[in-house]
């Protein structure tokens, strides 16, 4: 009855729990919590200017749609006007557009057939010459082929970019539980007591190699850069002045609140030089 419930909404779904009694099973294994945030980040961006769309808003939007299956939503529920769909419809094959272009279709994970809807929806005329869209080349996760590569070896004091941003190695310690002394290889099982942007908010988080996992220690509530979901912070100005400014070019900053301190570690990139600025979400 309660998957009835849910599935049968039709405007607004209002949930209410008593912290006394465990949590359904049903919106532990359906992940509720991240399902409402990926939901609350579409709505976000299409109720923006579509001239004030960014690359990061609209490969968050690609991403999430394909995550949670929603194209049979767009394609026969989304009771959107003609001319927000035709928006929404031809950004999006720009920006794909602009990427093969350049050839960065794999580093986007981007594929032929998350365009067949938006095709569909409203075909995009052909476009002849170079192709760009707003924020492209910002989105592109560190490629380690070329130009600087990863430290072979780490130690205390060595630079990492994770998914909370840019953060500084304080100590690393085994999985017998001694703290290392000298220089590990990068690849070792290992839990980094890292500083985020020293001098800054300077967070203290922990990196589980091993797990997989970010934990800030001291903070229960975070920010999350709603543009790239590349920068956390439990400090909500310095997302939306400095590392918007740097990373984004000042434009319209957006975020979503989290009341979380764990995070899935899915970036962590070692660089034995520091940043030229702690607030971009760029390799050096």
């Amino acid at each position: 009855m309660f998957y009835v419930a849910v599935t049968r909404t039709k405007q607004q779904l209002c949930l209410h729990g008593l912290h006394s009694e465990p949590q359904s099973q049903f919106l532990t294994e359906a992940k509720y919590a991240m399902t409402l945030d990926a939901v609350a980040e579409i709505q976000q961006v299409l109720a923006c200017d579509p001239q004030d769309w960014q690359a990061s808003d609209l490969l968050s939007v690609l991403r999430h749609i394909t995550a949670f299956g929603l194209e049979r939503y767009f394609q026969q529920w989304w009771a959107a006007p003609r001319e927000q769909k035709s928006a929404l419809a031809h950004a999006i094959q720009r920006l794909y557009a602009a990427a093969q272009q350049r050839g960065w279709l794999t580093r986007l994970n981007l594929t032929p057939a998350q365009m067949a809807i938006w095709q569909a929806m409203a075909p995009l005329p052909i476009e002849h010459g170079p192709l760009d869209f707003p924020g492209l080349e910002r989105c592109l996760p560190p490629d380690n082929s070329g130009g600087v590569s990863e430290p072979a070896m780490i130690q205390a004091g060595t630079w990492l970019l994770c998914d909370a941003g840019w953060a500084r190695i304080e100590r690393m310690v085994l999985p017998s539980g001694e703290v290392a002394t000298g220089s590990v290889r990068r690849t070792a099982p290992a839990r980094l007591l890292a500083t985020l942007r020293p001098g800054t908010d300077a967070e203290v988080i922990e990196i589980d190699l091993i797990e997989r996992r970010l934990v800030f220690e001291e903070a229960e509530r975070v920010f999350v850069c709603g543009r790239c979901n590349t920068f956390i912070s439990r400090d909500l100005n310095l997302l939306l002045n400095q590392h918007n400014r740097a990373a984004h070019g000042g434009t319209g900053p957006r975020y979503r609140q989290a009341q979380q301190n764990k995070w899935t570690l899915s970036r962590c990139v070692f660089s034995a030089q520091p940043p030229a600025n702690v607030f971009e979400n760029l390799s050096v």
